[in-house]
């Protein structure tokens, strides 16, 4: 809840609709195969392709599995992905792959005998569609990857300096009181809120 207050409070500064799929900066070092941008991806993709293959029917072992192997096929594509309209938005074509990989799988567990949740739960799967409509994949995958910047931003920073930008942000308390009980400055608690800020605003702008 305390993520979604923040981001509400975030998307109400920006201009536009916000869906929080892939940023252009994020995009152009995964295409350009940085290690960085990759890591940065992976960390906040991974997290949304596993509740996908999760919310299909697949056990956790297989889920894992999926998000594997889902990222191998978008290390050897994403040179080539373009964006183009609502079609061409990172989270649908990554919902794509996802399915395809969903597919294949239980296709090939059902050619061994061995279809986890029996036929019913095969059949499900394979009506999963060949192209995922924009609207599937930004509702699961919006929120999601948000907060994964967040708790990637907030690893960046001593717990103090994170809690003197959440309490006065998030919680709205008074920054006085907030430096009384961090025993800091008031300064430095506006000096947290603003870095702190300043960071989010750098991973968040442009997810959309």
């Amino acid at each position: 809840m305390a993520h979604w207050k923040l981001l509400s409070q975030w998307s109400s500064c920006m201009p536009g609709e916000q869906t929080f799929t892939i940023s252009s900066a994020l995009l152009d070092g995964v295409q350009a195969q940085d290690s960085q941008a990759w890591d940065r991806l992976v960390q906040l993709y991974g997290p949304v392709v596993y509740e996908w293959s999760r919310r299909a029917g697949l056990e956790p072992n297989s889920a894992a599995d999926i998000v594997q192997e889902t990222f191998r096929s978008v290390f050897t594509a994403v040179k080539g992905f373009r964006r183009d309209g609502d079609v061409g938005t990172f989270g649908g074509w990554l919902r794509t792959i996802v399915n395809n990989k969903i597919r294949d799988r239980a296709r090939r567990n059902m050619s061994q005998g061995r279809a986890a949740g029996g036929t019913d739960a095969y059949r499900r799967i394979l009506e999963l569609p060949e192209q995922a409509e924009l609207s599937d994949a930004t509702a699961v995958s919006g929120f999601n990857v948000a907060r994964q910047a967040i708790e990637l931003v907030k690893n960046e920073y001593e717990p103090k300096t994170w809690q003197a930008f959440w309490q006065t942000t998030v919680d709205g308390r008074r920054a006085d009181l907030v430096a009384e009980e961090l025993a800091m400055s008031v300064g430095s608690v506006y000096t947290a809120k603003s870095r702190v800020l300043r960071r989010l605003r750098e991973q968040l702008t442009g997810l959309s």
